[in-house]
C-alpha cells in the first residue's frame, strides 16, 4: 500500500513546518507528502526547503486557489504518484494524537471488501437534504466501530481512496471556498463511494472539546453577516443543493436568505438594507456560478 498525502497552506509559514512534523510522526506515516501552496509569498517555500526531506514536495498554486483548486491539485499529484490512500490536510488542523492515522486505517481493514469506501476521516456529519443543513450525529450513534457519514470537513482528517480520483472525482475549483468538501463528499456519494468515521474517536473528540451537550453549530456559515466567508459558503451551499437536485434545501435555505433581512428590521434600517444588499449579492453570485 502506498500512503501519500497533502497539506493547504496559504500565508502560514509559521504553521507550517509544526504540521508536516505532526502528520510524519504518525504511527501510520504518509510516503510522501505536498505542500500545496497558495500563499502569495516565498516564506512557506524557504520553510519546506530548510527541512531537506526527500518525503516532503512543494507546489505552489501561483495565486490563490482557495481550499477547493488546492485540494483538487494536491489529490491529482498524489493520485499521479500512484497513491493507494490520501491524506486531505489543513495547515492549521494536523492530527493531534501520533495514532489517529492507524486507527482509521483500522477502519478500512475492519469493512467488508465488498464495501465500496471512498473515505474516512475523525468526525463526520449527516446532511438534511430537505432543510440543507448539515446535520449533527447523536451521541447514541457513536457507540458504534464506525459510523457511515455523508460529509467529513478537511479539517477532520479525511483519507481519501484513490480509485475516487481515478473515478475522475475532484473537487470543484469553482467554488474556492466553502462547503466544497461537502461537494466533493456528495459526488463521492453519487457514485456509491461511502464514508465512514470511527464512533469512538468522534465520541473521544466531544469528550476532550466538552462538547457533548452541545447543540450543532456546523451551520454557523448561514448566519449571513456581510463578510466574505458568509458570501461564499451560502453561494456555495445555494450551488451544491441545486446542482444535485435537492430542490427542497435549496428554497429552504433561499427562503432564510431573503426572509432574515425583515427579521433585521429590529436593529434599524441599516441592518436591513445590508442583509438585503447582501441575499442580493448571494444569490447573484449563485446564478454566476452556475453557469460559469
Amino acid at each position: 500500500m502506498v500512503f501519500s498525502g497533502f497539506i493547504i497552506t496559504y500565508n502560514r509559514s509559521n504553521l507550517i513546518l509544526d504540521s508536516i512534523s505532526k502528520v510524519l510522526s504518525q504511527s501510520v506515516s504518509p510516503d510522501f507528502l505536498w505542500i500545496i501552496d497558495n500563499s502569495s509569498d516565498s516564506l512557506t517555500l524557504e520553510a519546506v526547503d530548510s527541512l531537506k526531506s526527500k518525503k516532503v514536495k512543494y507546489h505552489h498554486m501561483g495565486s490563490n486557489a482557495g481550499p477547493a483548486g488546492a485540494a483538487a491539485k494536491g489529490l491529482e499529484l498524489c493520485a499521479a504518484d500512484k497513491a493507494d490512500w490520501i491524506y486531505w490536510g489543513d495547515d492549521d488542523d494536523p492530527p493531534t494524537d501520533p495514532l489517529i492515522f492507524e486507527e482509521l486505517f483500522s477502519i478500512i481493514n475492519f469493512l467488508p471488501n465488498n464495501v465500496k469506501v471512498g473515505q474516512v476521516g475523525l468526525v463526520g456529519q449527516l446532511f438534511d437534504t430537505q432543510k440543507g443543513k448539515i446535520k449533527r450525529i447523536e451521541n447514541e450513534v457513536l457507540n458504534r466501530e464506525f459510523v457511515l457519514v455523508d460529509n467529513i470537513a478537511g479539517n477532520q482528517i479525511k483519507i481519501i481512496n484513490s480509485n475516487v480520483v481515478a473515478s475522475n472525482l475532484l473537487p470543484n475549483p469553482k467554488l474556492f471556498f466553502g462547503f466544497e468538501e461537502l461537494d466533493f463528499d456528495l459526488k463521492m456519494k453519487n457514485r456509491g463511494f461511502l464514508s465512514f468515521i470511527s464512533g469512538e474517536l468522534m465520541f473521544k473528540q466531544r469528550v476532550k472539546y466538552n462538547t457533548l451537550n452541545k447543540t450543532s453549530n456546523f451551520n454557523k456559515h448561514y448566519q449571513n453577516n456581510e463578510n466574505w466567508r458568509d458570501f461564499y459558503s451560502n453561494r456555495n451551499l445555494l450551488y451544491i443543493l441545486w446542482i444535485n437536485q435537492m430542490y427542497l434545501g435549496f428554497f429552504n435555505r433561499l427562503t432564510v436568505l431573503l426572509v432574515k433581512p425583515i427579521f433585521n428590521l429590529r436593529y434599524g434600517l441599516k441592518s436591513f438594507f445590508s442583509q438585503v444588499k447582501f441575499a442580493l449579492r448571494v444569490f447573484v453570485g449563485f446564478l454566476k456560478l452556475l453557469n460559469a
